[in-house]
């Protein structure tokens, strides 16, 4: 098995067109601009793509377009159209020749931010696929994930969910158990389960987190499903009357409707619901299921890779740093729940009118798997002769970022310790070991996680310039164990949006960094100033 070499990040989510992508960077994202904070990008680097003090941003594509370009785009449409219409007149309504038209339609409708019109293109484009080629034909792939980058630019998240699903289904149905494609599939998939778990596009497969939440998931939707959930009558076992009777008892819930192109998931359930049962539900129960799908994906793929080979240890890297990060999450999730005394909370179970938080001890245990299978891998990539002295380096010190952002910080420590003693033996100057685990500017931990905000979770490539709409300002201190205090906003480019703002500085101050290093102890820093550029 192999794992793309573009998946030795956590971040695998958004990959196809690559094309499409660069547009959608130049062209905006208009219908966001009202949520910022669905696509917000913030970024302490490359100060020089804002084009003045300002921080201007650059404009829509459309708005910089001169007369002669829009006159171009409109002679590109007609001709497009005139090319089906001939198409329809000499071949029919369902010739391949006619799918392709509409294909390079829906591209240029997307170049011109005609996003409406562009959906209209691709699905004429995929009904032609089905009828020629079979209702759930492979090749329909690729105009499928034209869809899913459409409906980003649209903000449409619950349009992206359902075309993601369908196309996981199309490869999970079309394709053989070894075909690479696959496994590329299946990372897709489950890299795009975990990034709308964090952005919160839940609602469609997921459990909402809140009440509120759950009844308006629930409202209007008429599919349910029975189930019998055998019940232990306690009063019968406290009353010490003869044991346990358990008794047979019916409930219904409701399952989210889905649209045309949707697969029905084990996590199409709303918590809503759940706590509805005469049962009391653990945390492992309770906790978002796009996580858990995720998860076996990764711990299928893991199981599969079976040889030594120097190739095979960064797959193995790559899928524990994945694991590792559903574990941080989890963990996240977890921490709100620890105390919670909040009926309105999934931590309640409004029949047995009890809590049921666990959540402490689940953590731990999560804590405990997690780490020992990545010390077990940190030690082989060690001992690997085949493996660069970097490697091994970056090995412990994505072992020490686990060890922090579980609270752990003397073994994080340790673990720093040795990718310093790697480096050191091997040549590397002190100051240079230090550069590589603690770099300016500020590093999120764990380092190989998913973090709101960055390009890394939009998967936008390091060498794609993004088109910066200003700046922000800020003074922080951190402690030795990375946590950040007195955060401040100095300045900002004009026109910053309050919302922002105070993105940034909560994502700061509930964020963990990497601590700095002075020879062999972490330091304390005061009045460290940084300037974030965003972009949304």
């Amino acid at each position: 098995m192999n794992i793309p070499a573009s998946r030795a990040t956590p971040i695998g989510s958004m990959r196809a067109i690559g094309v499409l992508l660069c547009l959608f960077l130049a062209a905006g994202v208009r219908a966001q601009t009202a949520n910022p904070l669905a696509t917000l990008i913030f970024e302490t680097a490359r100060p020089d793509a804002v084009e003045d003090s300002r921080g201007a941003g650059t404009a829509n594509a459309a708005d910089v377009s001169n007369a002669a370009d829009e006159k171009e785009k409109a002679e590109s449409v007609d001709s497009y159209l005139a090319a089906i219409s001939n198409a329809i007149e000499d071949s029919g309504l369902y010739s391949q020749e006619l799918s392709e038209h509409y294909e390079a339609l829906g591209v240029l409708y997307f170049q011109q931010g005609e996003y409406e019109s562009a959906i209209e293109a691709f699905e004429d484009a995929i009904h032609i696929q089905k009828v020629n080629k079979g209702l759930f034909n492979l090749d329909q792939s690729k105009l499928v994930e034209y869809l899913v980058r459409t409906h980003i630019a649209l903000g449409d998240f619950v349009a992206v969910d359902n075309h993601k699903h369908y196309l996981y289904y199309l490869q999970d149905k079309n394709l053989a158990p070894d075909d690479p494609r696959l496994v590329s599939a299946k990372l897709d998939w489950a890299d795009w389960n975990v990034e709308a778990y964090i952005k919160g596009y839940r609602d469609s497969y997921s459990y909402p987190v809140t009440l509120t939440d759950s009844i308006d998931a629930a409202r209007n939707i008429e599919n349910r499903m029975t189930l019998n959930v055998p019940l232990v009558n306690r009063d019968m076992v406290d009353s010490g009357s003869g044991g346990e009777q358990v008794q047979s008892v019916s409930f219904s819930m409701r399952m989210p409707m889905l649209n045309q192109n949707s697969v029905v998931t084990n996590a199409a359930i709303t918590d809503y619901n759940l706590r509805s049962i005469p049962l009391a539900l653990s945390n492992d129960i309770v906790i978002n299921q796009r996580l858990y799908e995720a998860e076996e994906i990764y711990e299928t793929l893991l199981e599969q890779l079976d040889d030594d080979s120097p190739e095979s240890l960064q797959e193995k890297e790559a899928l524990q740093l994945k694991l590792a990060n559903i574990s941080y999450l989890l963990k996240k999730e977890l921490d709100q729940y620890e105390n919670i005394r909040d009926q309105g909370s999934i931590a309640f179970n409004r029949v047995n009118q009890e809590y049921t938080s666990d959540a402490g001890m689940i953590t731990n245990r999560r804590y405990i798997q997690t780490k020992n299978a990545f010390e077990e891998l940190t030690t082989e990539i060690a001992e690997s002769p085949s493996t660069t002295p970097v490697e091994k380096a970056r090995a412990f010190i994505a072992l020490g970022d686990l060890h922090l952002s579980f609270d752990r910080p003397q073994r994080a420590f340790s673990a720093y310790d040795q990718a310093l003693d790697i480096l050191a033996a091997n040549g590397y100057t002190r100051e240079g070991a230090l550069s590589l685990l603690s770099p300016s500017p500020l590093i999120a931990v764990p380092a190989f996680g998913i973090h709101n905000f960055s390009r890394e979770f939009f998967s936008i490539p390091a060498e794609v310039d993004i088109p910066y709409k200003g700046y922000i300002d800020v003074t922080v201190n951190k402690d030795r164990f990375g946590n950040l205090t007195g955060v401040n906003v100095l300045a900002a480019s004009e026109n910053t949006p309050q919302q922002v703002r105070s993105a940034l500085v909560e994502y700061l101050r509930n964020q963990r960094f990497r601590p700095t290093f002075a020879g062999r102890e972490s330091v304390e820093e005061q009045d460290i100033q940084l300037r974030y550029f965003y972009y949304y």
